[in-house]
């Protein structure tokens, strides 16, 4: 669950109700003149071990064998550059300055992570923040983010209660699902990384997955998320079949449940997509077809690029039309206007920023995992234009902040599954 900015659309505002408000909280992003716009950077000097052949085992539950680092693949960085820019992207969110961090600290064995432009905590960035951590091999701030969480956010029934203060009162008991997704992920993505330490993280993340599996966060025919339980629709952006398929490894008991669900959400995104685009509306009925509480292109949507290219990065078990879906993508934003980050489906522009919006731009570099399959000359600016962007700073950061570092995670190879 995002948060508002004036984009449009529905959230949750009291309860588990859908109504009034707006979708992502980068619709007032955070810019800057440092992304300007897609311009080649070429490579860097220094010697590295040539890059291995991609493969992927054909057991979707076999470990992945190499990870694709696109900035050193497509743009010659060296493994010290690519390293540099992920370790500063997370000092500066977790103990930079005051117009900087989004990570606090609570007491001896606590944390949150701050929605600035809102003033308040989500699940969105709490369970962001862990995945953040798993991924940077930072067990600490992910056990205080956990540990804050459980003793705030979570409910009698296992789900968590989607908005708090920073002072830990909670705000609204009912869940945004897109904060389960990624606590139950992250969980399993530690015990994998850590075994157990402070937390039972294979057991929470057990436990994540039946509260989601039986407390109505899944429509059951077909089974595709919900925006909220009570909602009869869903948000794109919440689909996450890399997700799903991680699930269905890990919760052998509940394999097939989560197959079915894996299943449905790649059949979902090529109905959610726009055929001649491939923009998502923010908000979508089951079939994918948008909704009309949310049915353009917003800052929700921007991580819809992210969900199908991780998917395919790990598995590609959607090709050859995830491929074809990055290079409509690409097509469309190789001529959007450069500032441009709301659209219709059909790609005329509703929002225009003074600068490159920095979420989007995080997002939209995921288009080059489907080189070879598309030409370098479509999707290397994609990821040229994030390597030449800085951290976010100001009211905005939170949201552009994560998925800025998610994206520089997941294209240099160090979004992993396991260790």
């Amino acid at each position: 669950m995002s948060v508002n900015g004036g984009s449009g659309g529905n959230m949750p505002t009291g309860g588990n109700d859908p109504g009034g408000g707006s979708g992502g909280s980068g619709a007032q992003p955070s810019t800057g003149g440092d992304g300007g716009g897609m311009s080649a950077t070429g490579g860097s000097g220094g010697s590295e071990p040539e890059i291995p052949p991609h493969t992927i085992p054909q057991d979707p539950c076999a470990p992945r064998n190499n990870y694709r680092n696109l900035f050193a693949e497509l743009l010659g960085k060296t493994n010290a550059e690519v390293q540099q820019k992920l370790d500063a992207a997370f000092e500066h969110l977790f103990y930079g300055g005051n117009d900087a961090r989004i990570y606090y600290p609570v007491g001896n064995d606590g944390a949150y992570i701050l929605d600035v432009n809102n003033n308040d905590v989500r699940s969105e960035g709490m369970s962001y923040g862990m995945m953040a951590a798993v991924q940077m091999d930072k067990q600490d701030e992910f056990d205080r983010l956990w540990t804050w969480a459980k003793a705030v956010m979570r409910q009698p029934d296992g789900l968590f209660g989607w908005k708090a203060t920073s002072g830990g009162q909670l705000l609204d008991s009912g869940p945004a699902p897109d904060g389960e997704e990624y606590f139950a992920t992250a969980l399993i993505f530690a015990s994998r990384r850590w075994g157990s330490g402070k937390h039972d993280y294979a057991g929470d993340a057990r436990a994540v997955l039946n509260a989601m599996r039986t407390g109505g966060v899944f429509n059951g025919n077909p089974p595709v998320i919900k925006f909220v339980p009570s909602a009869n629709y869903s948000d794109p952006s919440y689909v996450l079949p890399a997700f799903y398929q991680v699930w269905a490894c890990f919760d052998t008991a509940n394999r097939s449940y989560w197959e079915n669900v894996l299943r449905y959400a790649r059949s979902f995104l090529h109905n959610a997509t726009h055929p001649q685009t491939g923009l998502a509306p923010y908000l979508s009925n089951y079939d994918g077809s948008p909704h009309p509480n949310g049915p353009d292109f917003n800052s929700d949507s921007w991580r819809v690029v992210g969900n199908i290219m991780m998917d395919y990065h790990y598995y590609q078990a959607d090709d050859p039309w995830q491929a074809q879906f990055a290079e409509r993508y690409a097509n469309f934003f190789k001529q959007a206007g450069p500032n441009s980050a709301e659209f219709t489906l059909s790609g005329n522009a509703l929002a225009t920023y003074a600068n490159p919006v920095k979420g989007l731009v995080a997002q939209n570099a995921f288009v080059a995992f489907a080189v070879p399959a598309i030409s370098e000359d479509l999707a290397v600016p994609f990821l040229e234009q994030l390597w030449n962007t800085e951290p976010p700073t100001g009211q905005y950061r939170y949201y552009d902040g994560m998925l800025y570092i998610f994206g520089l995670l997941h294209v240099s190879g160090n979004y992993r599954l396991e260790w």
